[in-house]
């Protein structure tokens, strides 16, 4: 959830240059479109051309161009300015903060780290290749369901690297080399897939909701997305393991020993009281969501009760909120401070803020109407090519620009493109946002696929034919199950 939006430093040269062809782009579709389209229209068609050539530049922080864009057609008089910016306060904002802060608590205090080593210091699973890779793949899996996509890789590389290079340092520098490439590998693709089971898992997914929910008015809540996505997140994950997984050599091809893990596991010590707060803060969350929604499909008393007073944006910050106070160590430290609370994604919160004044400005403006009308122009014999388009447009543009940039492109052309299709928006909508999570072609296409492949377990051409076949099994499953659920 945290850094998956981050964006490489550019020299500011450079960012000069695209922010000049950036807005002589604007200008260039604002003259050209006014001929055609109502001067509102225009104008924020030349705003949105400019911004997405920034997103996909990815020059400056993600979040800067959406909400300069706003600020300009606030100025342009498209809408008032309190209109332009109202999307600011959209109850996913507020999701977005708590989950943060409850991510910067696991990560600081290592319980995810503690998670890892004791799922690989089982015996059943530290003696097998095999074992082994299936243990990564799934702690990858659930862990990146509630921490960032990219922290979850960062985290567990150095942890499979350890294994592999002790694996060699016994059994010579050639051995292990399929467990490596698998092992390396679903890092990326097993934490990437694991962001699509819960709506906090990756910046995307928040993305999609609030632009689907601007488009239909009805709240996405938890159990909605889990019970939409979690399916085919899960086939996803399962077949692309299987694929990885012929990799993997047979047991008895080197020796292997639980050590490793349990050493590691050894070296954090016991909990700490604020590890232990934290395990409480995550626990008390998830069971925040899911509670209330199931008193209230039970029809069992207070359901009602329930629901209103733990909102689903609300819960991380009820419970993360004791964590700046309780806690412990030498001086009896909280479990976050100051610090902590400054050290979250604000870039990727405003990029959401900024995505959401966008879609908005789209309908407002009557954009929405023309970019409907001209999708509605486009040849399609059956909802499933018009839904397999979608997905495969989400994923070839997250090959080449960030799951979080390609989301705030897709999201609202989607949105304001749902009603020229006979389809229903809830699953056009999914499928898409879902899709942008997908990209597992080239080292360039995520900050996950870079480090697995600078860790020289990955070879280039490896990982694009395995990439290959990662995006067409998610393509194939996100549509099949979108098409057959709508």
């Amino acid at each position: 959830m945290l850094s998956d939006s981050a964006v490489p430093e550019v020299p500011p040269r450079t960012v000069a240059r695209l922010v000049v062809m950036a807005v002589l782009a604007g200008l260039a579709a604002w003259l050209l479109l006014g001929r055609w389209l109502e001067p509102s229209a225009a104008g924020m068609a030349g705003i949105l051309v400019a911004v997405i050539f920034l997103w996909i530049s990815e020059a400056m922080p993600l979040a800067i161009p959406p909400l300069v864009g706003t600020a300009f057609a606030a100025s342009m008089g498209i809408v008032p300015a309190k209109e332009a910016f109202a999307s600011m306060a959209d109850r996913i904002v507020i999701l977005f903060i708590g989950s943060f802060i409850l991510a910067q608590a696991l990560e600081k205090h290592g319980l995810s780290r503690r998670i890892a080593y004791a799922a690989l210091a089982l015996p059943a699973v530290g003696r097998s290749p095999l074992a082994i890779f299936w243990a990564v793949s799934a702690v990858n899996f659930l862990i990146s369901a509630w921490v960032s996509n990219t922290a979850t890789c960062a985290m567990m590389l150095p942890i499979v690297l350890g294994i592999v290079a002790r694996i060699r340092s016994e059994s010579g520098p050639d051995a292990a080399k399929g467990l490596g490439f698998s092992l390396a590998f679903t890092c990326a693709f097993s934490a990437s897939i694991g962001g699509l089971l819960t709506p906090v898992g990756t910046p995307p997914n928040l993305i999609g909701i609030g632009q689907l929910e601007r488009v239909t008015g009805t709240e996405v809540k938890f159990f909605d997305w889990f019970a939409a996505v979690s399916p085919p997140a899960l086939g996803i994950w399962l077949l692309g393991c299987l694929w990885l997984s012929r990799n993997v050599e047979p047991a008895g091809s080197f020796p292997l020993d639980p050590a490793f893990a349990r050493e590691k596991l050894r070296e954090l010590g016991a909990m700490t009281s604020s590890e232990k707060w934290t395990l409480a803060a995550l626990v008390a969350t998830i069971l925040g969501w899911l509670v209330p929604p199931a008193f209230v499909a039970l029809e069992l008393p207070g359901g009602k009760l329930l629901e209103r007073v733990f909102a689903e944006p609300f819960v991380p910050l009820y419970f993360t909120f004791p964590l700046f106070f309780l806690g412990g160590g030498g001086r009896r430290q909280a479990a976050l401070g100051a610090d902590d609370f400054a050290a979250i994604d604000w870039n990727t919160i405003f990029l959401y803020g900024g995505g959401l004044c966008i879609g908005s400005l789209i309908e407002k403006s009557g954009l929405s109407k023309v970019i409907s009308a001209s999708f509605a122009g486009i040849p399609a014999e059956s909802p499933a090519l018009v839904l397999l388009a979608a997905v495969v447009l989400a994923v070839v543009m997250s090959e080449f620009a960030s799951n979080t940039a390609s989301a705030n492109i897709i999201a609202p052309i989607l949105a304001a493109a749902s009603g020229a299709f006979d389809i229903p928006v809830g699953p056009f909508m999914l499928a898409a946002t879902a899709a942008c999570t997908l990209g597992f072609l080239l080292p360039v296409s995520t900050p996950l696929n870079a480090m697995v492949y600078a860790s020289g377990e990955v070879p280039l051409r490896k990982m694009i034919r395995t990439g290959l076949v990662m995006d067409l099994i998610g393509i194939v499953l996100l549509t099949g199950w979108f098409l057959w659920k709508g």
